[in-house]
């Protein structure tokens, strides 16, 4: 399962409980463990307030430093 959308590691676990939850209630007779949890991505998001400039994505990637 993946989940998007927490900001702690805790809301992921919770999160991934009342998936599991909501499972257990849907299919009933099946039996869903949650074994293991873990954070693989984190996203940032910046607001750099740019009013008439651009960066151009594909030419930074390519930039050699």
């Amino acid at each position: 399962m993946v989940l998007t959308g927490c900001c702690t590691y805790l809301e992921c676990i919770m999160a991934s409980h009342e998936v599991v939850s909501m499972l257990w209630r849907s299919v009933p007779g099946t039996c869903f463990l949650l074994k293991h949890v873990s954070i693989q991505n984190i996203v940032g998001n910046v607001d750099l307030r740019l009013r008439d400039s651009v960066i151009e994505l594909k030419r930074l990637c390519l930039k050699k430093l």
